[in-house]
């Protein structure tokens, strides 16, 4: 199948399922950090980790939905970069600062927060207001090519249609988003 993104042609030969994957959480691991710093050998070594939590990923590259997942990204990233809580990273976050005149002394303390299972704990109808919400709210910064309701019932369309293959069993997760769809990090 030959689709066409922005002038680009891509040559899709083959459409795999989405692979279910963890990640291990080594830099949450106590067990691995006191291997780290309790070793004087040039090489670390880690005996039975118990301490360790995963991170589910769904790898979905040539799954049937990447291809709109990746222009969803593409289409909604002039949104993500206007809206007031987006911190691209630590560099962002400090000119946020500035800009904002805040004022950091001695005393200041700084905390963060991780939210567990954010991707997949976001209901698909809460999601979508919110992005209906943001699209009318910025509305004139997308391009004019892709009406409202096209980028909603993409969103939707990805959302609920969420299937990957995990030791040869195929399951559809119903709530939330899986990490590593494309336009994950912008719909959370």
């Amino acid at each position: 199948m030959l689709i066409t993104l922005f002038g680009r042609n891509t040559l899709i030969t083959k459409f795999v399922p989405a692979k279910f994957k963890v990640l291990p959480k080594l830099h949450k691991s106590l067990d691995y950090k006191n291997n780290v710093i309790n070793t004087s050998e040039s090489y670390i070594k880690l005996p039975l980790i118990n301490d360790i939590t995963y991170r589910p990923i769904v790898n979905n590259i040539n799954c049937p939905t990447y291809q709109l997942s990746k222009l969803l990204h593409i289409i909604l990233q002039p949104i993500q970069k206007v809206i007031p809580s987006y911190i691209k990273g630590s560099y962002d976050f400090l000119n946020k600062l500035k800009q904002n005149d805040i004022i950091i002394d001695k005393d200041t303390k700084f905390c963060t927060y991780d939210v567990s299972s954010l991707f997949p704990a976001i209901p698909h109808s809460l999601g979508l207001t919110s992005v209906e919400y943001y699209i009318e709210t910025y509305e004139y910064l997308l391009d004019k090519r892709f009406p409202k309701a096209f980028i909603l019932s993409s969103v939707k369309f990805i959302l609920e249609n969420a299937i990957f293959i995990f030791k040869n069993v195929f399951y559809k997760q119903i709530n939330g988003t899986s990490m590593g769809t494309i336009m994950a990090p912008i719909y959370v």
